[in-house]
């Protein structure tokens, strides 16, 4: 009775978690505006291409098919947002009944799914146009079918399905997002351990008897290596086909200039120990004060600053900037906690594959300089709740084992009912912490109730630049052909603003001469500049162009410019390599 309570409980929680935090507005970050393009250039039959036109090497195609989707069906940038909100609320009641498989406790299962629900990264991320989400969700899928599939030892339908099952949505996950390969390595390595155990426990029993038994698990052994390999080949395939040169323009993930360079820029030697020390005791610091912060404090009191409101657009920033001035002590003592649970659950096949889940996400992360650190919240939100699991079990075990010790016999110290008492406490504590956070949420969300990219406010929300920027997409937007070839400080933004989703280039490097900017311009043709003052690298390199090769730059409109307040205008400036014969209006 209760879990169908709890079901509902957690279901009418999460709704209204996510409707109180929802956030109508497109975020401010570089994922944002990358998904969106790349998903409307695939609704328009334009492949996966960037706005400058050329192919897309950085992110899977996974999640920006997902958004090509919603482009189609016509439901703009609110409908996109709303999206993953679904995706959340399937993850929680993924969550809850995977829980409940592992735990057998409803009141473990409840708890630790209400805390998620409420949990501020959650909500944060299930309003952004981000991946994270929609990967936990097929995430989840693998690991409650993971669950299923132990208990099946022979070859049938059914478990012919579970194994299809895990196999495709963990090559969905990966083609979301790269980073969930770990998951499918997890989930092979846990497979192949069952079964090195079984093989060492039943020595005495021939290894073909012990293999027999194991045969559905050797079969999910191939299955993962195969799809795998198969799409891992797929996606490597793909960006080995491109280099960049001269004559092309493509990106690429920035995840191995992170491994290989130090939080302060300078190269990391993979052979020198002393390298890897410093790197290591910095992660571990660091991310074990992230564990204490997200699983129980999740709020912006707790980082300096915890979002970054940008004041040169108005929009925020949720990617978090950690600072962190305490948490390690709480971060040991919970990850103490956690490996007594971890030792609780020995016996229950899940313990091990969530256990791989979580080292193989952790080690990651430990590799890599901590400038990951910054938003490493986005990497461990599936594995949140196995450890929330962990930590429940581990505290209410050693509970137990002091009672034990101490002879007592008391009805009232069952474990049942230390459990209970450990998940109100705990409850109690994050409550207050994670109230806080989603109130802040909230605040941030409201601070512009219209969707910029669809209906642009020009209220005081905006400052001058900015509000300069809009209208020179606006103007942009009505009257300049799609067909031509555009250079913009921010070509993204500006792709989204003027609806011109292909053909726009960014600016030359900050510090290129005017020879090697009108060189830039003829090499990309370009036609059209949105010079801006919302950063200095328009004045800063394209203004000298302009002042040495006068005949080869039309002003077309002039925005603003307040000059008490030396606020330069923006200008939507004409480029010809040839020259115009009249240049009255320079």
């Amino acid at each position: 009775m209760f879990f169908w309570l709890g079901i509902v409980i957690i279901s009418i929680v999460t709704i209204a978690v996510y409707a109180y935090v929802f956030d109508p507005k497109m975020e401010d970050l570089e994922d944002n505006h990358y998904y969106y393009l790349l998903g409307h250039s695939l609704a328009d039959g334009q492949g996966f291409t960037n706005c400058d036109g050329y192919l897309h090497t950085q992110y899977p195609i996974g999640y920006p098919f997902i958004v090509s989707l919603c482009v189609r069906l016509g439901m703009g940038i609110v409908g996109m947002n709303m999206l993953n909100g679904v995706f959340l609320y399937l993850s929680v009641m993924l969550l809850y009944w995977t829980l409940f498989r592992i735990s057998k406790n409803v009141i473990i299962t409840f708890v630790v799914s209400l805390l998620i629900a409420m949990n501020y990264f959650y909500s944060a991320f299930a309003t952004m146009m981000l991946s994270d989400i929609s990967s936990w969700f097929f995430g989840s899928i693998c690991v409650l079918l993971f669950s299923f599939l132990i208990e099946e030892r022979e070859f049938n339908r059914k478990s012919i399905l579970i194994l299809l099952g895990i196999a495709i949505s963990a090559v969905i996950t990966y083609f979301i997002r790269t980073a969930s390969a770990i998951n499918m390595l997890a989930i092979f390595c846990a497979t192949a351990l069952y079964i090195i155990i079984d093989l060492v426990k039943n020595r005495p029993i021939s290894i073909k008897k012990v293999l027999n038994e194991h045969k559905l698990n050797i079969t999910l052994l191939v299955a993962m290596a195969m799809f795998f390999f198969m799409g891992t080949m797929v996606w490597n395939n793909y960006k080995s086909q491109f280099e960049v040169t001269e004559n092309t323009n493509y990106t690429f993930s920035g995840y191995m200039e992170v491994y290989g360079t130090n939080a302060d820029g300078t190269p990391f030697d993979t052979k020198s120990i002393s390298h890897w020390q410093n790197r290591l005791g910095e992660n571990i610091n660091a991310y074990t004060r992230l564990l204490s912060h997200t699983l129980y404090i999740s709020h912006i009191d707790s980082v300096i600053p915890a979002r970054s409101y940008d004041l040169a657009i108005g929009l925020i920033d949720r990617v978090a900037i950690y600072h962190l001035k305490d948490g390690l002590v709480l971060g040991v003592i919970s990850l103490v906690f956690m490996a007594i649970g971890l030792v609780y659950y020995r016996k229950n096949k899940m313990a091990l594959l969530l256990f791989f889940i979580i080292a193989s996400v952790y080690g990651t992360l430990l590799i890599f300089n901590n400038l990951l650190y910054t938003s490493a919240s986005r990497y461990i939100i599936g594995i949140l709740p196995f450890m929330l699991l962990f930590l429940i079990a581990g505290i209410t075990h050693s509970i137990r084992f002091i009672l034990n010790k101490a002879n007592s016999k008391s009805k009232l110290l069952s474990e049942n009912n230390i459990t209970i008492a450990v998940c109100i406490i705990l409850f109690v504590f994050c409550y207050p912490h994670y109230s806080k956070a989603l109130q802040i949420s909230h605040n941030y969300a409201t601070i512009e109730h219209s969707t910029p990219y669809s209906d642009i406010d020009f209220d005081n929300e905006y400052t001058p630049q900015f509000v300069n920027f809009l209208a020179a997409c606006q103007y942009a937007k009505q009257n300049l052909p799609d067909s031509a070839n555009y250079a913009t400080r921010k070509q993204r933004i500006f792709s989204i603003f003027s609806e011109k989703y292909k053909n726009s280039f960014p600016f030359p490097d900050f510090n290129s001469t005017p020879e090697e900017v009108i060189e830039y311009f003829d090499k990309w043709k370009i036609q059209y500049i949105l010079l801006d003052t919302w950063y200095s690298a328009a004045y800063h390199t394209i203004v000298p162009a302009i002042q040495q090769y006068p005949e080869k730059f039309n002003i077309l409109q002039q925005i603003g410019g307040d000059i008490p307040n030396n606020i330069n205008p923006t200008y939507i400036v004409q480029y010809n390599k040839n020259g115009f014969v009249e240049t009255e209006n320079k």
